[in-house]
């Protein structure tokens, strides 16, 4: 049934896909705004840059680590780009291990106007299995992410946007479970919902709220998950942006499995973070 579901969305994203760009070829007024990588440069090549530092709230056991992750661009024309997306992370903790995330090969269309006020981005990308733990312990042998973006600006209420991104995920394993006896989850399945306020020309509040669902390949046993995350940002220039937030990421279920899991805060699955992002 979730299989089902999972691929059911794919062909229909597809479908989609597809109807977009035929009507972008008969004159559908079709918004040329760069993806956020490119939005600070008018040349083909861009780049960007993030450097983030996060906390956890666990009362018995406070764990710090920072990531940076390096985002080249290359803009093929009005409509298409691409970029390469590479990880680290550093752990302030016990082993302090410098770790490389997985990396990704992505392609974008730019954003496609469907009606006043209501603009669509898809974009498609593929999974290196680069990290160490994914390549051993979890035997990741590569993955594909298919995401469509949809943004709404309020009619008179400008500095008021709405987003939706449905996003489909898929990972080759060569096992069922992972090193220690876990299952592997190579379908996923995620909504995400956002809200962005801009208070000022420089300020703005965010909110987003993303529940996931993934399942094994071999019985179809499925775990949901969600991610709330609050964030006040500050585009000190057009290439500089900085933010603080507050995340709680976990189950969404208790341990009974009926029981909602969800709230703003957890003391034992929030993290606040910092970050710093470069565009060029």
């Amino acid at each position: 049934m979730l299989k089902s579901l999972f691929f059911t969305n794919l062909v229909l994203a597809s479908l989609l896909a597809g109807a977009a760009a035929k009507a972008a070829t008969v004159g559908a007024p079709v918004s040329v705004a760069q993806t956020p990588e490119l939005a600070a440069s008018a040349n083909r090549f861009g780049i960007r840059a993030d450097a983030d530092v996060a906390t956890n709230s666990y009362q018995n056991d406070r764990q710090t680590e920072s990531s940076y992750t390096l985002r080249p661009s290359y803009k093929w024309n009005d409509q298409l780009s691409s970029s390469v997306t590479v990880a680290f992370t550093k752990q302030h903790y016990e082993t302090q291990e410098f770790l490389m995330e997985d990396s990704s090969v992505g392609l974008t269309r730019a954003k496609i106007t469907l009606m006043r006020g209501l603009t669509w981005s898809p974009s498609v990308s593929g999974i290196i299995p680069t990290n160490k733990k994914s390549r051993v312990e979890d035997s990741l042998k590569w993955g594909a992410n298919l995401n469509n973006a949809l943004s709404f600006e309020v009619p008179g209420l400008r500095d008021l946007t709405f987003d939706y991104t449905l996003s489909l995920r898929y990972r080759q394993y060569e096992f069922f479970t992972n090193t220690v006896g876990k299952p592997n989850y190579p379908y996923r399945i995620s909504n995400l919902l956002g809200a962005t306020y801009q208070a000022t020309k420089i300020i703005d509040i965010g909110l987003t709220f993303n529940p996931v669902t993934s399942w094994t390949q071999r019985t179809n046993a499925a775990k949901t998950s969600f991610e709330l995350t609050q964030e006040l940002g500050a585009q000190v220039t057009p290439e500089v942006r900085l933010a603080v937030g507050h995340t709680n990421l976990a189950n969404a279920y208790k341990e009974n499995g009926r029981d909602s899991n969800i709230s703003v805060y957890n003391a034992e699955s929030s993290t606040f973070y910092g970050s710093l992002t470069i565009t060029l």
